[in-house]
């Protein structure tokens, strides 16, 4: 469950936040996971493994979109998706307040937002 936290964190780290912000929390990280830099306790959290996973994916991901345009906002959409499938669910008396959407539900409510954001999308480009 901390890893998959740590992507979700990393991915809003990447879609909030530039390069430049989340690769020096890295690079401390890394040297702390190392040995060679030692973290105030204030700080201890960025020497965590579940910083690592965090932090690097959020490098990834921004590292992609540079290179692959497009990428980060189907994965927006997704989260999206997913929020809004809870949401839905909560509405219509599927899920308890604070529960979370389904697998399905998430999948289903992505792809109809991918489907209205590419038509909005198409109408903008031509």
């Amino acid at each position: 469950m901390d890893t998959l936290l740590g992507i979700a964190v990393g991915l809003g780290l990447s879609a909030a936040c530039g390069f430049r912000v989340f690769v020096p929390l890295l690079v401390m990280n890394l040297a702390s996971l190392s040995g060679q830099l030692h973290l105030a306790s204030g700080f201890a959290w960025i020497g965590s493994s579940y910083a690592t996973v965090a932090f690097a994916t959020a490098t990834i991901v921004e590292v992609l979109s540079y290179f692959i345009p497009g990428l980060i906002m189907p994965i927006l959409i997704g989260i999206a998706g997913s929020f809004l499938a809870g949401l839905i669910g909560q509405f219509i008396g599927w899920y308890n307040a604070g529960e979370g959407a389904g697998f399905i539900a998430s999948i289903i409510v992505a792809i109809i937002l991918l489907v209205i954001y590419g038509k909005i999308k198409g109408k903008t480009s031509a």
